[in-house]
């Protein structure tokens, strides 16, 4: 089963909010979206019904990761670069990192119709 309390406490102290809840509820939201990704990309609801079916617990550092790279991006969604005077910023484009995305699919399900 996945910890999402556990999971919370630890994107909070890498993002550097240890002590603050008042983004409790936006980072939930945010880890909430990334565990319903990957069940996405995994094409697994990963249902406690269905025996040996559970969320891989191998899977949390990667609903860490996704979850932190996109509470960094909020305000800079859409934004591939920032220019002020001579001094100019690119942002990575890409969602989730590749090796990430190869970290997911190595639990991926085959889709039969």
């Amino acid at each position: 089963m996945l910890d999402k309390a556990g999971i919370l406490k630890d994107v909070k102290i890498l993002v550097g909010l240890k002590d603050d809840s008042t983004k409790d509820a936006l980072l939930s939201i945010l880890i909430d979206g990334s565990v319903n990704l990957i069940k996405d990309l995994c094409n697994d609801d990963f249902t406690e019904a269905v025996p040996n079916d559970r969320f891989p617990s191998t899977l949390s550092d990667v609903v860490m990761e996704i979850t932190i790279a996109r509470y960094r991006k909020l305000g800079f969604e859409g934004k591939e670069s920032e220019r002020l005077g001579d001094y100019q910023v690119a942002y990575s484009v890409e969602d989730i990192p590749k090796s990430t995305l190869y970290r997911i699919y190595r639990h991926r399900q085959m889709r039969v119709y």
